[in-house]
Parts: C-alpha cells; structure tokens; sequence
C-alpha cells in the first residue's frame, strides 16, 4: 500500500506552501557536491546562497544564474565555463579563482574581491562591476560590452583584446594595465588613470577621454 503525502481533503494552500518549502530547501545548498545533478554537473538557479562558501571548489559547468550570492566565498576555486547570469555577487569573495569561460551576463559584482582571478574569454555583457577589485586579473578577450565599471580597480590587469566597447570605466585605475588590441571605442574614460598603461593598438574610437591620464603609457600603434 502506497503512502500518500496528500489526500483528496488536503487544502490547496497547504499544498502550495509544502511545494515551495521543499523547492526553497532543495536550493539552500551549502557547497557545490551538494546541488550536483546525475550528470555531475550543479544547478542552482535563484537559489539564496549569500555567504556560503565555495572556496577551494570545483565548480566547473556549474549553474548559478539569477542566484543571490552576496559575500559568497568563491576564492580559489575552478569554475571553468560556470553561469553566473543575472546573478547577484556583490562583495563576494572571488579572488584567484578561476572562471574562464564563464558567463556572467547582467550579473551584479559590485564592491566584489576580484584580485588574481581570471575571466579570459568571459562572457561580461551587461555586468556590474562598480568599485571591484581586480587588481592583477585577467580578463583576456572578455566580453565585456556596456559593462559598468565605475571606479573599478585594474591595476596590473590583463586586458589583451577585450571588447570594452560603450563601457562605463570612469574614475576607474588601470596603471599597469596590458590592453593590447582592446576595444573601447564609445567608453566611458572620465577621469580614468592609465598610468603606465601598454595601450599598444588600442581602439579608443568615440570614447569620453575627458580628465583621463596618460602619463607614461604605451601608446604605439
């Protein structure tokens, strides 16, 4: 004899509350293993994961689009082509992890701890990343159109042929910064800091250059 959870005298209400109490549990995980599907691969999508730690992880293709991961640890773990989409991360944790490939489209990453991770060949379209910190990262060929990066910290990072195109990067730092072969044509660069910068074939079309520093960069093209 089959035991059922529910009967015909159940109220709908009852039902609906039950449904959505085992959907908000089946989210509320605590680390990667714990959300992975038969396939190995982890799904967690608007799940409320803020604060959860995720360090030293192996996240790869794993799926956290929409979720709320604000002060999430995810420092120095792999998560290679892992989505992030319309997820918010701000003051996460995330320095030298490793999200090559990944997705974070319309993601929120603002005030997040950005240092030595990379992002080469990112998917960044949309994305927030007011006042991070991305000092010595690698955001080789990202794509990082009309992304808003005000104030954002870039010193020593690596840019090389990322499409910056109609970004927002004013009062951000880039000294140091490789942007060889970047495209920024229509950004934003008020008051952007490109203090020994390596801007060799750098596409600075259209661009607001207003107040913008150049001393001792590389500009030969």
């Amino acid at each position: 004899m089959r035991t059922r959870l529910f009967d015909a005298k159940t109220p709908v209400a009852v039902i609906l509350l039950a449904c959505v109490a085992l959907t908000l549990w089946s989210c509320n995980a605590k680390n990667g293993a714990e959300f992975k599907n038969g396939l190995g691969v982890g799904s967690c999508r608007f799940c409320d994961l803020r604060y959860d730690d995720f360090s030293r992880k192996d996240l790869t293709d794993d799926d956290f689009s929409g979720a709320f991961l604000y002060g999430t640890n995810f420092s120095w773990s792999v998560a290679h082509n892992a989505r992030f989409e319309s997820a918010i991360l701000s003051h996460a944790r995330m320095e030298w992890a490793d999200f090559d490939g990944g997705d974070f489209s319309k993601a929120s990453m603002g005030d997040s701890a950005l240092f030595r991770a990379t992002f080469r060949n990112a998917r960044m379209r949309m994305t927030t990343l007011s006042r991070a910190n991305l000092v010595g990262s690698d955001l080789s060929n990202a794509e990082m159109l009309t992304a808003i990066m005000d104030g954002v910290d870039l010193t020593d990072a690596l840019m090389t042929n990322t499409n910056l195109r109609n970004a927002d990067l004013r009062s951000a730092n880039l000294a140091n910064a490789k942007l060889r072969d970047a495209d920024l044509q229509g950004a934003v660069l008020f008051n952007t800091h490109f203090l020994g910068a390596d801007l060799k074939g750098t596409n600075f079309t259209g661009a607001n250059l207003k107040k913008a520093s150049f001393a001792g960069t590389y500009l030969k093209t």
